[in-house]
């Protein structure tokens, strides 16, 4: 923080930060020959006993073999850097104003993916949009590689995601009311986690806002001190998007 002109009247202010994902457990199941597996067993009682006897018992559905997975050796840990800076103005002996930007960029992602059918293992065919009726590339895959299954865990350089935002606050305190707002402009962007990304049909259309994006937020609320110290407020808050 900096106070620019030495008055306590205006500052710019600032911060870079940088975190690590927390991993749990996350890296470590796919590899746990105890994961829980079921099956879904459909019963009809047909003598009434209420117990149920292999005669009465369905074709199951699911495995009770638990699905593993693998994890690729170069697996990284995904980080993002955070940043962000502001400038903060006094205005009369009572209110202040304040322009900001925020910031956050990811690095390191990872998914799972099929490496046994790796990405040249799809041919491109172009085919006619239904919706558009314009030209648009899909892709087969050889069929020598149909059935082939090895997920892994692996570090995806490709994938990013990244937010910005622009925010404008307000406060006001004057001798029984305290009034503030802001409005924040901001975008959630990047790529989804949607399934094998070493099939190409996965990565059509893939980047798009993320999360719970909100581009418009507005914010604002006051306090009022009645007479007999009763206390009057109120806020409202509003979001575009998800």
């Amino acid at each position: 923080a900096w106070d620019i002109f030495g008055d306590g009247r205006t500052a710019v202010k600032g911060g870079l930060s940088k975190y690590d994902r927390l991993a749990g457990i996350t890296i470590i199941q796919p590899l746990n020959g105890k994961n829980i597996a079921f099956q879904t067993c459909p019963w009809g009682d047909a003598n009434g006993d209420r117990r149920a006897q292999e005669a009465e018992i369905g074709l199951c559905t699911g495995s009770l073999q638990p699905s593993l997975g693998n994890v690729d050796p170069g697996l990284k840990r995904p980080y993002q850097w955070e940043y962000n800076a502001s400038v903060q103005r006094q205005i009369g002996a009572r209110t202040s104003v304040m322009l900001a930007y925020f910031g956050r960029k990811f690095w390191d992602l990872y998914t799972t993916v099929n490496d046994a059918v790796q990405p040249e293992s799809y041919t491109p065919v172009t085919i006619t949009n239904p919706l558009t009726l314009e030209p648009m590339t899909v892709y087969n895959q050889d069929p020598a590689t149909r059935g082939l299954v090895r997920n892994v865990l692996k570090t995806i350089p490709e994938l990013s995601q990244r937010y910005h935002g622009f925010e404008a606050q307000f406060n006001t305190r004057l001798d029984d009311v305290t009034v503030f707002g802001g409005v924040t402009i901001g975008n959630n962007y990047g790529d989804q986690d949607s399934g094998d990304l070493n099939n190409p049909n996965l990565s059509v259309n893939n980047k798009g806002d993320i999360g719970f994006d909100s581009p418009y937020q507005v914010r604002a609320g006051f306090s009022y001190t009645m007479p007999a110290d009763f206390r009057l407020s109120g806020s409202l808050r509003s979001a575009s998007g998800l």
